[in-house]
Formats: structure tokens, C-alpha cells, sequence
């Protein structure tokens, strides 16, 4: 098995504190966002190659390499022998884009579009980097707050005429207008939703009348300032006003974004606020935006997202409205299994991946792990110690060659992780108390 060293990212709306609160990290002053645990090219996590030595190498290279350590068979490709998936840790202090993601055609076609166009494969313009689909699975470490998919349409259209009073309400414009039309720009948002016009609202946001939701998100981002109350006063908190969800997604929203159309289209999606251990499932097409908490996400190995607003990336309106979803969907929450005390398991409809999180000492130990191919083991909470079966190690290639094995014996504290290569099987075997997930191939064929 070989010790991770993995990747942090530092995007804008992560957290300077979290991973420190979590992990015991040193402070930072800078936000970190996203840990990645895995082999996109992108970001590829570096492996240990000798405990004893300094020798590194990053696992794609690894995998590139000696196949045989992610299940490949006669020298076969590590993705097709099934390392499909990317391990992260999320921590966000302030919300997402919007986004989608989409399925595996749309995937190929969009990447093989943007490569015959000539645009480089690390252009921040790309929307499709890769040419793999991106479901998602996100397990919840602490309180989090989402958005995923269109809700209720009388729901949402209680909460915009509740803004339709208070831009109404606030009188004149900031341009000197009497501010009539950001309220009649957000009053048809409800009218579509009444015809079932999901997608047709969306496109209002983002296209069809942006210069004027752009406006009416720069009012309201004043309207609900601590220093506005009076005007608040009266469309907050149920009956007649907005939805207490809404008003604390709006909130969070305008702070980090004043004045972005997307705070309009927050209002059309479903607010979901997940406990520790809860799960939410994310498959092509649904579209979405984390708000804050911290959580395990796993997710097929891609970078392919369809952003719409809420963000300084590129945005790409056409391909988002093309590929979302517009229809009102369930909360598309993930329960997990509980094939044995402290083992909980979570297996979306998604041959990419599954996750199961361990809780000592309710699982017991030795504990055997996963053996139907490679997978990632992190170490959340407490101490693990992780050992590798050297009886059952097999260490010759199709080629004659010796792969390599790394470690026999690795103790992971709060933030580390381990590749456990196809080539062996191991348990836990230490640690009084603890807690890590596992990431492991799926089983369910797309």
C-alpha cells in the first residue's frame, strides 16, 4: 500500500479554519477548499514509494506505469480496469457555483468538440477537460447546506412574490428608475413555474432578461443587508413571506455574490441541509450548488462542470441550460447500508464508485477491507493503523517485472490516506477509536 500525499486546492469560497478544526492542520490564511485524493491529471495525489526513503511519485504515473495496481490484467489501462473515482474533502465557508454536470455521451462529444475547436485541454474556457461523466456522492462530516434541483413551483413562487413586495416595497431603483421592472422580471419567474416551465424560468435568469435580474439581485443583496431591517421586516419568515431556508440561502448567497442573476436562481432549487452522515447523490443533469459545511465527496474522475453563476470561473449559459434537468426532482438523498455494526455503507446507482465510512471500535478489529480491487482509505477521525496481507501480495506482472508494493504497515492520522493497490488484500488492525472512509469501485453497470 502506498501513503498519499495529496493535493489541496485553494479556491475562494473555502474555509481557512476547517480542515484545522477537523484535522488539526496548521492555520492557514489562505482558504482550502478541496483535498484530492486520486489520480486526475489534473491534481494527481503523490505516493510514498519506500516508508524508509524519500522516493515519490504521483499515482497516475504509478497506475501509468504498473496497471496491475489498480486491477488491470495483461497490462490492460488502469481507468478500464476500473479508477474511475476521485476522493476529496470539501470544506466550504461560503457557497458554490452553480452548476450541472453531465452524462457520459454528452461528456465525449463536448470534449472531442472543444479538442477539433483547438482549445488546449488546460484552458480555463474548457468546460469539458476530460471526456468522462461526473456523478457525485457527497457525505456529510458536519452540518451542511446545499441546493439540488427545482423545487415545488407554488413553493418557489411564494418566496418570488415575497421579493416582488420587497423590491416594490423599496420604490426607486438605484439608476433612478421606480424599480417596476426588476419586480416584473422576478413576478414572471412564477408564471412560468405555474405553466411547469422550468427551463424557461432558468433561461430568464441567465439570458433571456439578465441586465434586469442583474439589477433586481443588486437590490435585493441591499434589501436584506443587516442595516436594511425595516424593509425585511416584512417579507421574512412565514406565512406571506419568504421561506426561512430561502431567506438564509439568499443571505449567504448575496454576500459572497452581490448582485449575480444566479441569486434569483437559487430561489427555484431545493434546499437540502444534510446531519453528519448524511448523503446526497448527484447524478448528470442535476443542477445544483453546495452552500457551506465540510463533507467526503466522491465523484467518477473528471473535471467536467457546467457552470451558470455564483462564481469567477468561466461560465458557459448554453451548454448549462442544455444539459440540465428541468424538471422538479426528489431530494436526491443516498441512505446508506449497514452490512455490519460500525460499516455504513453508500452505493448510488453508479457502476464509478461506492463509500463506505468506518467507525471504531464498533467495527471491531482486525477488519478486513475491501478486496475487489483498488481502493482509498481516509482517515477522518482518531488513529487507524492499516496492514497489508503479505501472504496474499502478488508480486509478479504480465511482463515479468516486480510491481511495486510500498508499505506493509501505515498509521494514518485525521487527514491522511492510503492507495490500496489491487495486488493485496488488507485490514485494519489498530486504533482504539476512529473514524475513515473508504472508496472503492462500484458495482451497479451504468
Amino acid at each position: 500500500m502506498f501513503r498519499m500525499i495529496n493535493p489541496v486546492q485553494d479556491y475562494a469560497w473555502g474555509s481557512t479554519s476547517a480542515l484545522t478544526e477537523l484535522f488539526g492542520w496548521p492555520p492557514s490564511a489562505e482558504p482550502r477548499a478541496e483535498v484530492w485524493m486520486g489520480a486526475h491529471p489534473t491534481a494527481p495525489s503523490q505516493v510514498v514509494l519506500d516508508e524508509d526513503g524519500p522516493e515519490t511519485t504521483s499515482l497516475d504515473t504509478l497506475l501509468a506505469d504498473r496497471p496491475e495496481l489498480a486491477g488491470a490484467a495483461d497490462g490492460g489501462s488502469a481507468r478500464a480496469a476500473g479508477l474511475p473515482f476521485l476522493l476529496k474533502v470539501l470544506a466550504a465557508a461560503r457557497p458554490l457555483s452553480i452548476q450541472t454536470h453531465p452524462d457520459a455521451e454528452r461528456a465525449r462529444a463536448g470534449f472531442a468538440a472543444e479538442d477539433a475547436a483547438g482549445i488546449p485541454r488546460t484552458d480555463r474556457r474548457r468546460c469539458y477537460p476530460d471526456p468522462s461523466p461526473k456523478p457525485e456522492l457527497l457525505v456529510a462530516l458536519d452540518e451542511f447546506a446545499a441546493l439540488s434541483g427545482f423545487r415545488d413551483a407554488d413553493e418557489a413562487a411564494e418566496d418570488l412574490e415575497a421579493l416582488v413586495r420587497l423590491l416594490r416595497a423599496d420604490g426607486a431603483g438605484a439608476d433612478g428608475t421606480d424599480g417596476s421592472e426588476d419586480a416584473e422580471a422576478v413576478g414572471s419567474l412564477a408564471d412560468l413555474l405555474a405553466a411547469g416551465d422550468h427551463h424557461g424560468a432558468l433561461e430568464e435568469i441567465l439570458r433571456g432578461r439578465r441586465e434586469e435580474f442583474v439589477a433586481a439581485a443588486e437590490r435585493i443583496t441591499r434589501l436584506l443587508a443587516p442595516e436594511a431591517p425595516a424593509l425585511r421586516a416584512d417579507v421574512l419568515g412565514r406565512p406571506g413571506g419568504l421561506a426561512t431556508s430561502t431567506a438564509d440561502t439568499l443571505r449567504r448567497v448575496a454576500a459572497a455574490f452581490p448582485g449575480d442573476p444566479g441569486l434569483l436562481v437559487t430561489v427555484l432549487l431545493q434546499r437540502v441541509d444534510l446531519r453528519p452522515g448524511e448523503a446526497l447523490f448527484l447524478p448528470a443533469g442535476n443542477l445544483h450548488a453546495y452552500l457551506h459545511g465540510v463533507g467526503v465527496e466522491i465523484m467518477a474522475s473528471s473535471d467536467n462542470v457546467l457552470r451558470g453563476g455564483l462564481t469567477g470561473k468561466h461560465i458557459d449559459v448554453d451548454e448549462l441550460l442544455s444539459v440540465t434537468e428541468a424538471r422538479r426532482l426528489p431530494v436526491p438523498h443516498c441512505p446508506p447500508t449497514t452490512p455490519a455494526p460500525g460499516r455504513r455503507r453508500y452505493t448510488p446507482e453508479c457502476r464509478d464508485f461506492a463509500l463506505e465510512r468506518i467507525e471504531l471500535p464498533e467495527a471491531g478489529s482486525p477488519l478486513a477491507l475491501a478486496d475487489e480491487g483498488p481502493a482509498v482509505l481516509l482517515c477522518t477521525a482518531g488513529e487507524l493503523v492499516v496492514e497489508r496481507l503479505a501472504e496474499e501480495v502478488r508480486t509478479g506482472s504480465a511482463d515479468g517485472a516486480v510491481i511495486p508494493r510500498g508499505a506493509a504497515r501505515l498509521r494514518l492520522r485525521p487527514g491522511q490516506s492510503a492507495y490500496l493497490p489491487a495486488t493485496a488484500r488488507h485490514r485494519l488492525v489498530g486504533g482504539d477509536s476512529g473514524q475513515a472512509f473508504l472508496a472503492t469501485r462500484g458495482a451497479v453497470a451504468a
